[in-house]
């Protein structure tokens, strides 16, 4: 992979430059040739308000008012007192009164889109349960190729292309620098030649991730932060949004592609996060920053093996190294299955 020169227009340095120098100018309308990468804006559907913003949004695509329903989207998801609405949903989640529990699935389903059909259970003691369900066994397959990356989720593709000189793009107009992401110059600067997947878990998916390859857990490190939303909505708004949120880094060194990281983003009423071998369940209460690592016997993961869950949707950072491409059919707004492809193994694609 050439370096990013400077005459060639670079979204993500330029969005970082702009930025930096407090300037609100539009974008140079300049074709980028040193760094691929896709943005997508599509219609929002917010985490932690989603029944009372799926009604809104129902109405107001039906009117056109795109641009009302958008900030309102943005508003309902965000100017909320966050800690205080996300430690709310961490105690009626864990409610386990029947009528209430059945009460919020139903709406849910009707009004949020749940479909619980793929489920391994139908019935749920809390709505934490229902949250944090497992599937039935078949309901996602792993790409045949051993050559292959996978996806570690359910999800919807945000933005993927390749880093360019240690920035990516959160959005148009806003790009971030993995050394703040990471908190770590070193890991950051491994990622300098590699590629980038955000992956959006919205509340009615699956929200387990698993491993993208066969390999072993290194250390979990753990940065308190905010709880802005990340729908698309606040993406395109907050700048630096992944990086100020509270985050997790699991470092996954694999056998045939080197390290990969995974970044497990938090947001407003998504303040738990669970990762294999690590007790406590992390969340806002979490001291940190803090590296953890986990128990003997929990730190290996076969490729697609459960690696945690999320306590309702959120967004996942994949992180790849030079090693390897991302599949080209990858694009922004592309919806994907747990065990579908991210990427192959370079040396893979050369002897083919």
């Amino acid at each position: 992979m050439r370096p990013c020169p400077a005459r060639e227009g670079c979204l993500a340095r330029d969005s970082a430059s702009r930025w930096r120098a407090g300037t609100n100018s539009r974008p140079a309308r300049r074709q980028a040739t040193a760094i691929s990468v896709q943005v997508s804006i599509f219609a929002p559907r917010t985490a932690g308000a989603v029944l009372l913003t799926a009604v809104v949004d129902k109405v107001m695509t039906k009117r056109r008012l795109d641009g009302v329903r958008d900030e309102f989207a943005f508003a309902a998801g965000n100017w909320l007192p966050r800690r205080t609405m996300t430690r709310f949903m961490h105690w009626l989640a864990r409610r386990q009164e029947r009528w209430l529990v059945q009460g919020l699935i139903w709406l849910w389903q009707h009004v949020g889109g749940l479909d619980l059909s793929e489920s391994a259970d139908q019935q749920f003691a809390t709505l934490n349960e229902c949250f944090t369900r497992r599937l039935r066994p078949g309901a996602r397959t792993l790409d045949p190729d051993q050559g292959a990356v996978l996806s570690p989720c359910d999800g919807i593709v945000m933005a993927c292309g390749r880093v360019c000189e240690g920035l990516v793009l959160q959005a148009k107009r806003h790009a971030f620098s993995l050394d703040e992401l990471l908190n770590d110059v070193w890991l950051g600067a491994h990622y300098r030649s590699g590629s980038w997947v955000t992956l959006r878990l919205t509340p009615d998916m699956y929200h387990r991730f698993h491993a993208p390859a066969s390999g072993r857990i290194l250390r979990v490190d753990w940065f308190p932060g905010d709880l802005w939303n990340v729908h698309p909505p606040a993406v395109r708004r907050v700048p630096r949004l992944y990086c100020r949120n509270e985050r997790a880094v699991i470092r996954l060194e694999t056998h045939h592609f080197g390290l990969i990281s995974l970044v497990p983003v938090a947001a407003i009423m998504v303040g738990s996060l669970r990762v294999r071998g690590i007790d406590p369940l992390l969340g806002p209460d979490s001291p940190g920053p803090a590296t953890l690592k986990p128990t003997d016997g929990t730190d290996f993961v076969e490729r697609g093996q459960e690696m945690g869950w999320f306590e309702q949707g959120s967004t996942i950072i994949v992180l790849l190294p030079e090693s390897i491409a991302l599949d080209p059919d990858l694009h922004p707004g592309k919806r994907m299955l747990m065990g579908a492809r991210l990427g192959l193994s370079r040396c893979e694609r050369l002897s083919r």
